[in-house]
């Protein structure tokens, strides 16, 4: 169970909330819809932005949209912005993650669920930033973590069967259910294996939180 506050990047919200697992997801963790938040450029870029709207069915952006109306954005600002510089300056860091990353620093309450392994892997492989990285090491949930709590509590199949709408825009949920509800369990666990080792591989130890 965490006990902070949890906010959720983009493309982990879209994903959550178009497959209907938004809601059981942060009561599995033991969040509250209030104690979540959200990018506040989500909304805007789930209704004018082309690479939503090309990337998600009509569908999923409704299910995402009806969620940003329930989970606040992220509306506050680090009190120093030296290290938010720092984070923003490396190339795989996206505004978004650095903002996040730069207030895990500053609240200890503050944890992170993200799909975005790129950023997790350039933070942690940035001499600079190891400060960073140490300082917000054990709150971050990557998907795969998040996957594996969902299956363990409500079935491969149920949750197999929820992410059909949004299984085809990420490589981990075409690996991790390949022959959709029918996956195996034995498959499904050597996906999430397979992926988790190599993400705490990249991160170092006690960089992510499992559930």
């Amino acid at each position: 169970m965490i006990r902070g506050r949890l906010v959720i990047d983009s493309d982990l919200f879209i994903l959550l909330a178009g497959s209907d697992l938004l809601m059981p997801t942060l009561g599995l963790l033991g969040i509250q819809p209030a104690d979540a938040q959200r990018l506040p450029a989500l909304e805007y870029q789930l209704q004018r932005s082309s690479r939503w709207t090309w990337a998600y069915p009509e569908g999923v952006r409704q299910l995402a949209l009806t969620a940003c109306r329930r989970i606040p954005p992220l509306t506050e600002r680090p009190t120093s912005d030296a290290t938010l510089q720092q984070l923003i300056a490396v190339e795989a860091i996206d505004e978004g993650e650095a903002l996040v990353f730069a207030l895990m620093i500053e609240q200890r309450g503050l944890y992170l669920a993200s799909g975005d392994k790129r950023a997790m892997r350039a933070l942690a492989a940035a001499p600079q930033l190891r400060q960073v990285r140490d300082g917000i090491a054990g709150r971050v949930l990557c998907l795969e973590s998040i996957l594996r709590l969902l299956v363990e509590r409500q079935g491969l199949e149920a949750i197999a069967n929820a992410l059909r709408p949004v299984r085809d825009q990420y490589q981990t949920l075409r690996v991790a259910f390949s022959a959709g509800v029918a996956t195996s369990q034995v498959s499904f666990d050597a996906a999430m294996d397979a992926y988790l080792a190599e993400l705490i591989r990249d991160t170092g130890p006690g960089f992510l939180y499992l559930p």
